[in-house]
């Protein structure tokens, strides 16, 4: 799991859950225990815009559930190996066979030329300024 901002916490916590929980009672060929969930994160917090306090708490809610979390490092391509990422200078390469990418993405080029407002690489909808 990449990018540990609401939208990353969230999702990762809620899949620790499903792992060790629902597919612990549900299916007896699969280990929850095998199952590792990593949040990953360039910044050096969890939940970047929101206050300290709030931002530790969430990494401490989620790491009781299960999830590793990475931060200070910058993901640089996801592939059929996994997930290769820098932490500082040294580049290395997590085995994955699922990622999720929960990152903001730019808009497409074109995006530029619509009659909208841009903020922050996102474009607004008709009706929502």
């Amino acid at each position: 799991m990449s990018e540990a901002g609401a939208t990353g916490l969230e999702l990762s916590g809620a899949l620790a859950e499903i792992a060790q929980e629902t597919l612990r009672h549900d299916f007896r060929k699969i280990d929850p225990q095998k199952a590792r969930i990593i949040l990953m994160e360039g910044a050096p917090r969890v939940l970047g815009p929101f206050p300290e306090d709030l931002s530790a708490k969430a990494e401490k809610l989620v790491t009781r559930l299960g999830v590793e979390v990475l931060k200070g490092v910058m993901v640089t391509n996801i592939d059929a190996r996994g997930v290769t990422f820098k932490r500082g200078e040294l580049s290395e390469v997590l085995a994955a066979k699922t990622v999720l990418w929960a990152g903001v993405s730019p808009p497409h080029p074109l995006a530029g030329n619509w009659p909208s407002a841009r903020n922050r690489n996102r474009i607004a909808a008709a009706g929502s300024r």
